[in-house]
């Protein structure tokens, strides 16, 4: 375990410089695994559709690297090969023998994990492995790899001062990876980005294969029900989004497979398919925690959406308390505003100790605790157990700290 306490001391010292992102500098170092390289690429559901495409892959007898971020409580959840996460021991072996080169190159903390990541799986056999992106695309550090299949889940605004301030500036940004890929395939997208898409493609010299909506959706106790080639599917995610997710990842892995592909391996790896964190429930005695990762008003829309049912079929208390933390950069107050609608008794902290609450959050008239387990303490003694935490995946993480929860997939 020494090498990996020293390992996270190390990437914990990296100072984030988003402004001197260098591909040809990381695309000098890193180590391509031989395999079917995959990026997913995306706004939101990045993480649930790479999840899922990892769990059909595997089920039919492939093995799969994963990388994803951030992670709720240990780095080592965004290396995954099949079910397993990196081991701490493997982590602070490989990220040592490689400090030397992050010293040099001054790589970010993604980078340095992405190469991390990449001479793991290079030492595994893998038949396949999916990168979710980080930000963007064009500069993000998955795009050295040079994808051989890409995956777009839905673009929409977010990270304007890194992307742009236009949804075709964004688009851009994200598009420009698949002139290296071999097959693109898309979630639907918002007409605006659809058309941007299209005439990029034609540019590129490229087909884009568009998942179309899912179909007879609805939500239940169990989770989200719809259906896939006239296949009824539940899976543990609730809401259309995840459905959307998993459809995506089911038409990239079907018509990668082709005559290979089988459906029934399809569905039960779907129905088998958690992604902790989101939209979340887990049951403590007479408490409930409702998990939701939404950081950005696209996500948040489509998760309070789920939630606002999830009040009316009285699975969430009517005077459901809500703990909320946002990091900077974020249009906090909206975010309070739509989130009040619903459940107005909200009570603001701070996402971790890197992430303090916001000075104008301090100044307006919200019950205030300075970590996760004062928030919910506020909450009990208004004699509260239904908890809503939402607003960053970094308190989504304390939260998981607090209750002692094991991170599974």
């Amino acid at each position: 375990m020494t090498s990996y306490v020293e390992a996270l001391e190390h990437l914990n010292q990296t100072v984030e410089l988003h402004e001197k992102w260098d591909l040809e500098k990381i695309s000098q170092i890193i180590a391509r695994p031989n395999a079917t390289n995959i990026q997913i690429v995306g706004t939101n559901g990045k993480g649930t559709t790479a999840l899922f495409l990892q769990k059909i892959l595997c089920a039919h007898g492939f093995n799969v690297g994963l990388f994803t971020s951030p992670h709720l409580v240990n780095v080592t959840e965004r290396i995954r090969y099949n079910a397993n996460c990196i081991s701490a021991n493997e982590f602070g072996k490989v990220y040592m023998e490689l400090r030397d080169i992050f010293d040099e190159k001054q790589l970010s903390y993604f980078e340095k994990l992405m190469v991390v990541a990449a001479e793991f799986f290079c030492r595994h056999p893998v038949d396949f492995v999916i990168w979710e992106a980080g930000l963007g695309g064009r500069l993000d550090a998955t795009t050295a790899i040079k994808n051989d299949i890409v995956l777009f889940t839905p673009i929409a605004k977010d990270h304007s001062e890194y992307l742009g301030d236009t949804l075709e500036q964004i688009a851009y940004e994200k598009f420009f990876v698949s002139q290296y890929a071999k097959k693109v395939y898309s979630s639907p997208q918002s007409q605006i980005v659809q058309n941007f898409m299209q005439k990029q493609a034609e540019i590129y010299c490229k087909e884009i294969f568009f998942i179309p909506q899912v179909s007879n959706f609805y939500i239940a106790e169990t989770g989200t029900v719809f259906d896939i080639d006239n296949q009824k599917i539940t899976i543990p995610m609730l809401g259309k989004h995840y459905a959307q997710n998993a459809a995506l990842a089911w038409n990239a892995a079907q018509q990668t497979l082709k005559q290979k592909f089988s459906v029934e391996a399809g569905k039960q790896a779907l129905e088998n398919a958690a992604w902790p964190g989101r939209l979340q429930i887990v049951q403590r005695n007479a408490d409930k925690y409702v998990f939701c990762c939404a950081h950005n008003m696209h996500s948040l829309q489509s998760d309070l959406e789920v939630l606002k049912v999830l009040r009316e079929k009285d699975i969430l208390s009517k005077n459901t308390g809500v703990i909320f933390a946002v990091t900077r950069n974020r249009p906090a107050q909206q975010h309070l505003q739509m989130i009040s609608k619903i459940f107005p008794n909200i009570v603001v902290t701070a996402a971790n100790a890197q992430h303090p609450i916001p000075q104008e959050l301090q100044q307006q008239n919200y019950a205030i605790a300075n970590e996760f387990g004062d928030a919910v303490r506020v909450l009990q003694k208004q004699g509260i157990h239904d908890y809503l935490i939402i607003g960053s995946i970094y308190l989504v993480g304390e939260a998981y700290k607090y209750l002692e929860l094991e991170v599974r997939s």
